[in-house]
């Protein structure tokens, strides 16, 4: 597997740097030519010149689908491009982060599923150890194929969530509207434009992408 970072952010150096030390294939694209000749001085890894949201640049790369993109420049716009660039090639998978929290329904509209807002998660859970709250890292607490997935409720999805057309076992567990987020049971409704989180397991993704995704239908 290789990954591409996009942007030579402190974000993607010390990535970088973690997985060079694991033994994975690293690239890094970067504007900025004096940047990539000071970290080439200590990163053992490729670096193309050149602006990663240009597919011409990304092609370069010949992309395959073991290889993941992420998309971390110190621009919000810069990476959502990038992103949709990527997802127009044959990267396994596009990650997309931005600063904004503003952008997070944009991005789930345009269809970009991995978004990452590094501020507002670590803001976040220093806020839940001040408060004394011990927080469980969900890679720990959920095994044997349960998924998240999150969405932008539209017209067709207003109502009562029990009513909603869900596949297998998934379930709403929390709709954010505006800046409030709750915890949703059946008889909770869902209005156009809340951000919606759903619980399911792996087998049933893809079904919830086609019903709720960008392109979903009815």
């Amino acid at each position: 597997m290789r990954t591409i970072f996009v942007g030579a952010s402190p974000l993607s150096v010390m990535a970088a740097r973690r997985l060079l030390k694991a033994g994975h294939d690293v690239v890094i694209i970067e504007e900025d030519e004096e940047k990539i000749s000071s970290l080439s001085e200590t990163l053992d890894c490729g670096f193309i010149h050149g602006d990663g949201s240009r597919p011409a640049v990304l092609e370069e790369l010949s992309p395959g689908e073991k290889d993941m993109l992420f998309c971390l420049s110190n621009n919000d716009q810069d990476n959502i491009i990038a992103s949709l660039v990527g997802q127009t090639m044959h990267f396994c998978r596009v990650i997309t982060k931005i600063e904004d929290p503003d952008y997070q329904g944009i991005c789930a509209k345009l269809g970009l599923e991995d978004v990452i807002i590094p501020d507002r998660d670590i803001g976040e859970r220093l806020a839940d150890m001040v408060e004394g709250h011990d927080v469980a890292d969900l890679s720990v607490a959920v095994e044997g194929g349960i998924r998240f997935f999150y969405f932008i409720a539209r017209e067709e999805h207003a109502g009562r969530i029990g009513d909603l057309d869900l596949p297998g076992d998934a379930r709403i567990i929390v709709v954010t509207r505006g800046e409030d987020s709750v915890i949703v049971g059946d008889d909770d409704e869902l209005r156009v434009d809340d951000r919606v989180l759903a619980v399911s397991h792996r087998r049933d993704l893809e079904k919830l992408k086609k019903r709720f995704g960008p392109d979903g239908t009815k």
